[in-house]
């Protein structure tokens, strides 16, 4: 960005906007005190809270004006109704079965249990509703940018990771306060119907409870959805983040796991694999895509030490991902695969891309044109 910012590029486009046009880019693009100056404010916040404790997302400013008090706050009270899927929460609302001041709660729709869909028939139906900006909506699932209303989403953890949401019952009391100048809030359970308590004590209530027993993924998620899912949810960070790169680069699990942090070029995305650790003993340059960046960059704020993925201490790789795979292949539902497959399936994406096998052979370090044939034929048989 500091290179952006001076770049003669920049400076030019910024002039002739100016000249032809008559708009001064400052005015398109404002720094936060011009925006704050002529009155706008952030578009979202997180909150958190005992059915979100690693937290959320709402759009705060599509919250109807007249459902905020004079400090511009959002606070909704009142009974939990909960779906485990979209088709089942579009058939209460077209049954009227949806009431002004209800808090709608949509679950098992996260990466795990439909691939994170992106939740908009009911958005949709709720914003023409007459009651719909008096119904809170909580989702382990994504909305899109037309939603509007106390929408809250990306609740973590998913219910299908285990996550509190996932242990709400009908009729539980939710408690939704949405601070859209100062962008903070919580979602809480506060009661079950019976007794109202704190949110200190719901934590208690939901941690004492079992997960629902309707809670189940979506039984056509594809296999590289519940993989990638199972990667998201798994607690070894360090072993997931391995894999992840594997999946992203079709990188050997040597090349992988023996990474250091100066064989990438994270300004240019190149990842230079030096010959020590290739199968065909010479140095291979490869493109990073960005979602591979930005996963080394997450891994870099946390990692110390030479190695990106390191073992028990950071003088030493990590060396084994045997017994971490099975246990992902399990918890994905997937049998039969092993970590190397993972560069047949990168190859097959590139071949259906549109990439050539030359191209393709060459991005996996193949020496041999007939490796690369087989691999993506291989894959894609499979």
């Amino acid at each position: 960005l500091d290179w952006w910012e001076s770049s003669e590029r920049r400076v030019r486009f910024r002039e002739i906007l100016k000249e032809q046009d008559g708009v001064d880019a400052d005015d398109v693009i404002m720094s936060r005190d011009q925006a704050r100056a002529k009155g706008m404010t952030s578009t979202v916040c997180f909150p958190t809270g005992n059915l979100a404790p690693e937290g959320s997302v709402v759009k705060a400013t599509a919250i109807a004006a007249e459902r905020l008090d004079e400090n511009g706050v959002f606070a909704q009270r009142g009974p939990a109704r909960v779906f485990t899927s979209e088709k089942a929460a579009m058939a209460a609302i077209k049954a009227d079965q949806i009431r002004a001041g209800d808090v709608m709660v949509l679950i098992s729709c996260g990466p795990m249990g439909t691939g994170m869909e992106e939740i908009a028939q009911v958005t949709i139906a709720l914003k023409y509703c007459e009651f719909g900006k008096d119904v809170a909506l909580l989702t382990d699932a994504r909305f899109s940018g037309f939603s509007s209303g106390p929408c809250i989403g990306h609740l973590g953890p998913e219910a299908l990771a285990g996550g509190p949401v996932g242990r709400l019952l009908d009729g539980d009391v939710i408690e939704v306060v949405v601070d859209t100048r100062n962008l903070t809030g919580h979602i809480d359970l506060v009661g079950d119907g019976e007794r109202s308590f704190d949110a200190e004590e719901g934590a208690r209530v939901l941690a004492a409870r079992a997960p629902r027993p309707d809670l189940a993924p979506d039984e056509n998620l594809p296999d590289d959805t519940r993989l990638w899912a199972a990667l998201q949810a798994h607690p070894n960070r360090r072993a997931a983040n391995a894999v992840k790169l594997m999946v992203l680069t079709g990188a050997r699990r040597g090349e992988v796991l023996n990474a250091t942090w100066d064989q990438f070029d994270m300004d240019r995305g190149v990842w230079t694999k030096p010959s020590a650790h290739t199968k065909q003993k010479k140095d291979h340059r490869v493109p990073l895509s960005a979602p591979a960046v930005q996963l080394l960059t997450g891994i870099a704020e946390t990692t110390d030490g030479d190695y990106v993925f390191p073992g028990r201490n950071s003088e030493e790789p990590l060396t084994d991902l045997k017994a971490f795979w099975a246990k992902v292949c399990k918890a994905a539902k997937i049998t039969g695969v092993r970590v190397h497959d993972l560069r047949h399936s990168y190859a097959s994406i590139l071949a259906s891309a549109g990439y050539s096998l030359p191209l393709i052979g060459a991005v996996l370090g193949h020496t041999q044109p007939a490796t690369t044939a087989w691999r993506v034929h291989e894959d894609l048989r499979a």
